[in-house]
């Protein structure tokens, strides 16, 4: 009864529940997606720095 109410009077002001719903549902989808790639990135970053540093690392273990 009260969640009829709350959804009648929703949609008097002219918002659909359901295009709120699938909004806010889309905009979780977006979060998770950038934190992955966000994640991705940062590793692609440490993947970088490592390789940048290998032939020091090199130069290092030939001269021993």
């Amino acid at each position: 009864m009260i969640a009829n109410l709350a959804d009648k009077t929703i949609n008097d002001h002219g918002y659909d529940l359901c295009g709120i719903a699938r909004t806010i549902a889309k905009a979780v989808a977006t979060t998770v997606r950038t934190t992955v790639l966000q994640t991705k990135i940062e590793q692609m970053r440490v993947l970088v720095d490592d390789k940048e540093r290998l032939p020091d690392q090199k130069e290092v273990l030939a001269a021993t």
